[in-house]
């Protein structure tokens, strides 16, 4: 419903591909407050499934997608310190980026 998210306040990184239902599948990040931090990677030319790693990706998509995620949990699991860093890295052309940084962190 409209208020499934609301009180969403741990960080969150959603991963989508342009094919995709964007309107509905980006629903989660942009109902999120910025309370915990949130990041949306959205993939050009990639479907749900692509995202995944069912739709036979290219290698550059996992490695992408491996990269961000894998710097992402660090940060937010392990105290690291990449969290102005989760999805640049490996970025690709036409793939977009969106934060919201919680103020306080």
């Amino acid at each position: 419903d409209n208020n499934s998210w609301k009180d969403i306040a741990i960080p969150c990184y959603l991963l989508l591909g342009d094919q995709d239902f964007l309107t509905w599948r980006r629903e989660p990040f942009d109902r999120y407050s910025a309370a915990g931090d949130k990041l949306l990677t959205i993939g050009k030319d990639q479907s749900h499934s692509n995202i995944a790693g069912h739709g036979g990706a290219p290698v550059e998509v996992k490695r992408l997608l491996c990269l961000n995620t894998g710097l992402f949990f660090h940060t937010y699991l392990r105290g690291g310190d990449g969290r102005h860093r989760i999805g640049t890295l490996e970025q690709m052309d036409g793939w977009t980026l969106e934060r919201k940084l919680d103020p306080t962190l």
